[in-house]
């Protein structure tokens, strides 16, 4: 039997179909996060799913907003009304510990569109810290970067250069504090220009690092996601600053799950 493993994030989803004969066939899609549910979505996975043969394939999918068990039964339902056999739904924590530690205990972080750090014990997600959403937190997230610069912005608090390329790359009058993917892609947007806003991803970090990591007894830290990854030498330097090492860090988890799939298909 071949396998499906999924990968859902904020802002994507990134799958894999792994044959028996070693050949891997990868592909992304919208996000299935459960922000994102609605008929229509449904609909267009249904169409986007009927020329794959479904009823081969044995999914494990680590999604964002999968945590709650609510949303993997419903997630979980849909996949088995549209002809799937055999489905296992899990969170983007169990992921994002997969494709860091694997088996082995550790401190897990998740530094994408929205931001979580939590401990591994066991293959089980202990000490939650974050995780509230992006209109009560998310720090470290690209979502909270985003948010940070638009503020300086409306409060007139950039200095000449900031302003004139946030305003041709983002246009940040048309942007609401509210249109979480809008807010976090200014993160991709202003990729180049990362030293001029340098300042900007300092404070996000920090935040998180003084929000979510003061529970951890563990002096390593291990990171997924597109925000972290980018930023990873900032990261590393303020986590040195605490005697914390960032041992591993990996941008999208789904080639690390497919090699690491020993440890969660049965």
């Amino acid at each position: 039997m071949s396998f499906l493993i999924a990968d859902s994030g904020g802002t994507k989803t990134d799958w894999c179909i792994a044959h028996p004969n070693g050949e891997n066939e990868y592909f992304s899609t919208e996000s299935y996060h459960p922000l994102n549910w609605n008929k229509e979505f449904f609909q267009r996975a249904q169409l986007f799913w009927a020329k794959y043969p479904i009823h081969e394939l044995k999914m494990h999918f680590f999604g964002a907003g999968c945590f709650a068990d609510k949303n993997a039964k419903e997630l979980s339902s849909f996949f088995q009304r549209i002809g799937f056999k055999n489905t296992k739904i899990l969170s983007d924590l169990h992921g994002a510990a997969y494709a860091t530690i694997g088996s082995r205990n550790g401190d897990v972080a998740i530094l994408g569109t929205g931001s979580v750090a939590f401990s591994w014990e066991n293959e089980q997600v202990t000490n939650l810290n974050g995780g509230k959403g992006f209109l009560l937190g998310d720090q470290g997230s690209a979502y909270y970067f985003g948010k940070l610069v638009l503020t300086a912005w409306a409060d007139d608090k950039l200095n000449s250069f900031q302003r004139k390329h946030l305003e041709e790359l983002v246009s940040p009058s048309n942007i609401s504090l509210k249109e979480r993917f809008k807010v976090a892609d200014i993160a991709q947007k202003l990729a180049e220009l990362n030293e001029e806003f340098e300042s900007y991803h300092i404070d996000n970090l920090r935040a998180f690092v003084v929000t979510d990591l003061p529970s951890f007894e563990s002096d390593t830290l291990h990171v997924v996601g597109s925000y972290g990854y980018h930023n990873r030498e900032l990261l590393r330097r303020i986590l040195d600053s605490i005697d914390i090492k960032l041992e591993v860090i990996v941008e999208k988890p789904i080639t690390a799950l497919v090699e690491q799939n020993t440890l969660f298909v049965e």
